[in-house]
């Protein structure tokens, strides 16, 4: 597991006013398409990627740009 993908479950424009907020933790591949679903498909507007080390990540650029650290 070397990313996780951060669901902040509101329709708000503020992604604070959450009241519920999911982390997904997985490998690159799984996570970039968990991110493409909840993003584009399911048109969740605050869907956020990072890799373990809490660099937040671009996966709007594809699996190019998504940065990971090997455990």
């Amino acid at each position: 597991m070397e990313f996780r993908v951060v669901l902040y479950d509101t329709n708000s424009e503020d992604k604070y006013e959450a009241e519920n907020r999911y982390e997904y933790f997985g490998d690159r591949d799984s996570m970039w398409y968990l991110w493409f679903t909840l993003s584009n498909k399911c048109g969740q507007k605050h869907v956020e990627m990072f890799n373990l080390a809490g660099d937040k990540q671009q996966p709007e650029k594809g699996l190019s740009g998504m940065i990971g650290y090997s455990i």
